[in-house]
């Protein structure tokens, strides 16, 4: 691909209308509400996405928000028709698909409603086009350079649908400045983007308590800060530069490094182990990686950015250390924190409570038993942790926000909120009734329901962590306990469907699935020699929390059901009703 040399315009961009679409997404909004803050400047500022805006943002006369779809040309060309923008920031794109298959989807997204908005600009006379490309558009391939450049050939992979799409859209670029040389284009091929409540498939992939590699290859990361993407557009905003530049910090990390900072098990694996695992799993319809992932981890492109400081004249302010280090500080919640525990006089709670007092949190104590209340709290206290011992019924929605306003009172806002408070619920269907699966439900459901409820507002101001204490009960059938499988399966519908509703505000939701504790909760239950011990499993929970994982599964048995289940469910279902045929024998 011919790189056009970097050009100034004078945009006049302090005056200028500016028209942004993803406008919703993470670096939209934040380049939105950079260029609201900058009060030097009188932009109007059109802000598009088909979601809605945040709703904190500033009302201003000088904001415009719309709801645009890309992907319909004429709502595209209407809209800069309207407001006849200098500038156009094009954001919109789908980076983490949602489940299924969303490859049409996303081609008509990023292909088609990129071609739409490059057609309304040079119609209507826009004078700069800002898109941000990928890194992802070079490809992964073994014959990729050691670092690339601008000059470097754009080959994404067809298998790759971001990749490919990547490629396709820069060369429709290229063609559009041969067809349109009035409509300047700046564009970033930019590198893996960290902030701190970033949470993608790549982060989801650092996050695993065992990070899996190939064997001898270094998959190298290069990682830009989510600000320094923003300084830089905002960069090419106020100089009027076009041309084609890297967007990364400098210097790369491993990924064997990444997991080490990570505190997680780096497992690398014969090419060939890991290939026909992820064609097997694909087969089935299991997991959305394919063998073509091999290429993804071991061919990875490493960006050179000596064109953007020199010819465009912006350097990152962080490294790509850096930028991973400020992620990492903020996914493993360094410093204390205010952690409100439910059920905290239980077991497993107490257990939950001893650790983060350990490392010198701020503790909220909820329970409804006062004695078993008291015993946590004074352990706490001894421990030399600030504690707020608050007794309260979570079947009480009172309750409940009074809980909430008395530990933001204290101790200012909540940053981590464990769903503990669980009864428990053993008997065949036959022999239980419908009130008493009521009763299980009200508080193993919907008493975390009624909590998560009124802390939800400070813990989104927080950017803050949920976790909800689930167990093989949550993801598989178990012969005896309707009740409690109902509501820790209704548990995770819940927890999983809101943490989708979170995810562009910076909360987190665990789901932590301990097979059995050694607790007085499971005092009506038969001995077994293969549970757990509490402070081992809270340990395990606390560090899936804190690293915002979106499940743990803890103990040999909840990760051998969960597998079980999911490939083999008539032998796991036969193996359960065995393993229960005397205590409920049919």
């Amino acid at each position: 691909m011919a790189v056009p040399m970097a050009k100034s315009k004078k945009n006049s961009s302090a005056n200028a209308t500016i028209l942004i679409t993803g406008a919703a997404g993470f670096v939209g909004d934040a380049l939105l509400r950079a260029l609201l803050d900058d009060t030097a400047a009188s932009r109007t500022i059109v802000a598009t996405d088909i979601r809605p805006l945040a709703e904190d943002l500033p009302d201003e006369a000088r904001l415009i928000r719309a709801d645009l779809d890309i992907r319909d040309a004429n709502a595209v060309d209407t809209l800069i028709a309207r407001h006849q923008p200098a500038i156009v920031v094009h954001l919109a794109a789908i980076v983490t698909p949602p489940p299924g298959d969303t490859r049409k989807l996303q081609y008509e997204v990023d292909v088609i409603g990129t071609r739409n908005v490059v057609s309304a600009c040079a119609k209507h006379g826009v004078k700069q086009l800002i898109y941000t490309s990928s890194g992802a558009a070079y490809g992964y391939h073994p014959d990729n350079p050691p670092s690339l450049k601008e000059s470097d050939p754009v080959r994404g992979n067809e298998v790759f649908a971001y990749a490919h799409h990547k490629r396709m859209v820069e060369d429709d670029l290229e063609r559009a400045r041969q067809d349109f040389p009035h409509l300047g284009q700046l564009i970033f091929r930019v590198s893996t983007v960290l902030g701190p409540q970033t949470d993608n498939q790549i982060t989801g992939l650092f996050e695993q308590p065992v990070v899996p590699g190939i064997r001898g290859a270094d998959s190298p990361f290069c990682i830009v800060a989510d600000f320094d993407v923003v300084d830089a557009i905002r960069h090419g905003i106020n100089t009027g530069k076009t041309g084609i530049y890297n967007l990364t910090g400098d210097g790369v990390l491993s990924l064997a490094e990444i997991a080490r900072r990570m505190n997680n098990r780096y497992l690398p694996l014969p090419e060939s182990l890991v290939r026909t695992a992820l064609a097997a799993l694909s087969s089935r319809g299991i997991g959305p990686y394919g063998p073509e992932q091999v290429l993804f981890i071991k061919h990875r492109p490493v960006l050179d950015n000596t064109a953007l400081k020199r010819d465009f004249g912006f350097t990152p302010a962080l490294t790509t250390d850096e930028a991973f280090e400020r992620y990492r500080k903020a996914r493993t919640l360094d410093g204390p924190a205010t952690v409100l525990i439910t059920g905290a006089g239980g077991g497993l709670g107490f257990e939950l409570a001893r650790a983060h007092a350990r490392r010198g949190d701020r503790l909220a104590l909820l329970e409804r038993d006062p004695a078993a209340l008291e015993r946590t709290f004074m352990m706490v206290r001894a421990s030399g942790a600030q504690a707020l011992a608050i007794n309260a019924d979570l079947r009480d929605p009172a309750d409940c926000q009074r809980a909430i306003a008395q530990t933001s009172e204290a101790f200012g806002g909540i940053d981590l909120l464990y769903n503990n408070a669980a009864i428990p619920s053993r008997a065949l269907f036959a022999d239980t009734t419908s009130a008493r699966i009521e009763e299980v439900i009200d508080v193993n459901l919907m008493g975390a329901v009624r909590i998560t409820e009124a802390a939800l507002p400070y813990l989104t101001r927080s950017k803050g962590r949920i976790c909800a204490i689930s167990s093989v009960a949550g993801f598989a059938p178990l012969t005896g306990r309707t009740a409690y499988a109902a509501s820790k399966h209704a548990l995770h519908g819940f927890f999983d469907s809101l943490r989708t509703e979170l995810v562009d505000q910076g909360v987190s939701v665990t789901l932590a699935c301990p097979a059995y504790i050694k607790t007085a909760f499971r005092k009506d239950a038969r001995d077994n020699a293969s549970e757990l011990n509490p402070s081992e499993v809270a340990d395990a929970i606390i560090d899936a929390t804190i690293h915002r994982r979106r499940i743990a599964l803890i103990g040999a048995t909840a990760r051998q059901a969960y597998w079980l289940h999911k490939f083999a469910p008539s032998i796991f279902e036969r193996l359960m009703r065995r393993s229960v045929k005397d205590e409920f024998p049919t």
